[in-house]
């Protein structure tokens, strides 16, 4: 008689592996596409992502900190419609 052995947990183990992949972040260049294509999700994702950086960037440039607020929020805007 040949008896079968389950092994539960390399099976639960699996499991795990899989809602971890699923659980990864989208990269920047994805939510571009996405973006692109009308998600708006993903571009509020890119939003939360790097407007700061931009905003610190534009703010090194004009040591300004309206301009810098007005130049981040173009930035956006021509990302959006492109």
């Amino acid at each position: 008689m040949s008896e079968v052995t389950s092994y539960p947990f390399i099976q639960s183990a699996t499991k795990r592996d899989v809602s971890a992949d699923a659980a990864q972040p989208a990269t920047d260049y994805a939510l571009a596409q996405m973006s692109a294509g009308g998600d708006m999700l993903a571009f509020e994702e890119l939003y939360e992502r790097h407007s700061r950086r931009v905003y610190s960037l534009c703010l090194r440039m004009t040591a300004n900190t309206a301009e810098a607020e007005d130049l981040t929020q173009e930035v956006f805007i021509q990302l959006h419609r492109k």
